[in-house]
């Protein structure tokens, strides 16, 4: 089973999410806090992504968070790749999560990027690393308490009209 992790962030990475779906036709897509889920499903929709393929995911308010979040779910769905998708610039720090994440796990891990760009400074990359091998280690979920209050609000109005879609 191949699945689609498209990182919030930017509409304009569901471009790259809805190549990779056409690419691989029975690929699970993943949308982790992805902005008006109606546009987001109308999208993927329209690009002829099958319903049943797509779940959105509104969990994460941060990029540690995109994979903590998600990961059961993806587990749970018998993944044995997991296309990370996101910019080109937020691909190492991404990636880096990912590999804690899915460490000793059997999911094999394809960096997906949606541009090209400098990565981001190391101690931003260091930081989540840390957090994610935290979670990992003893399931801990470290929050910047200043971007959870200002993204958890909007995210638990997302959900709810996902879950209607």
């Amino acid at each position: 089973m191949e699945t689609i992790l498209h990182l919030g962030g930017s509409l304009q990475r569901l471009t790259k999410t809805i190549e990779l779906a056409k690419e691989k036709p029975t690929s699970l897509v993943v949308v982790s806090s992805e902005g008006d889920p109606q546009k987001v499903m109308r999208t993927l929709l329209d690009a002829g992504i099958e319903r049943y393929r797509i779940v959105l995911d509104y969990q994460a308010w941060d990029t540690v968070t995109n994979f903590t979040k998600t990961q059961s779910s993806i587990k749970k769905a018998g993944t044995k790749t997991l296309y990370v998708v996101t910019d080109g610039f937020h691909m190492a720090r991404s990636m880096g999560i990912a590999h804690v994440i899915y460490f000793l796990s059997d999911v094999k891990l394809v960096a997906s990027p949606s541009s090209v760009g400098k990565s981001e400074p190391w101690d931003l990359l260091l930081g989540d690393w840390l957090r994610a091998l935290v979670w990992k280690l003893f399931g801990y979920q470290h929050v910047w308490q200043h971007v959870y209050e200002a993204r958890w609000p909007q995210l638990q109005k997302d959900a709810e009209i996902a879950k209607t879609l």
